[in-house]
């Protein structure tokens, strides 16, 4: 059905709509633990992201897509580059929840390496923006070491 809906998309002219369906494909590859199938997806996504978007926080997404993906493969220096590739882009945009995701995977990244300080610092920052943007449910309640 998916790729049907890529097709149709793809005959159209409808970048937008067209990646939308290749992540949505990736999010089952993923879930699938299909993990180079869902990172071809999100590579795909994001090349037509980048063509087509009026949406630039949709290419943002993607790179957090990539670098989940790698992650979960165990390629971290890979997910780090495609986080902090999010980052930049969230950054750009000033979405800040987006940010603060962003920070939160680079933390929980470092975590896995076994860098507890960075992993720290990373975490501090994406809690200060949840607490500051008043998302409540992300970030802003008390939590180990919390204050919040």
């Amino acid at each position: 059905m998916y790729r049907l809906a890529q097709e149709i998309h793809r005959r159209q002219g409808d970048g937008d709509r067209q990646a939308s369906v290749v992540a949505a494909i990736g999010d089952i590859y993923q879930e699938q633990a299909q993990f180079d199938s869902a990172l071809a997806a999100f590579q795909t996504a994001l090349c037509l992201y980048q063509q087509h978007s009026s949406h630039p926080v949709e290419i943002a997404m993607q790179f957090d897509h990539i670098g989940n993906t790698y992650f979960e493969r165990g390629e971290l220096d890979k997910a780090l580059k495609a986080f902090g590739d999010a980052l930049h882009v969230f950054k750009l945009l000033g979405h800040r929840h987006g940010e603060a995701q962003s920070l939160g995977n680079i933390g929980l990244l470092h975590r896995r390496r076994g860098a507890e300080v960075e992993a720290l610092d990373y975490l501090a920052q994406a809690r200060a923006i949840y607490r500051d943007t008043g998302d409540r449910g992300a970030g802003g309640c008390a939590g180990a070491g919390g204050d919040g």
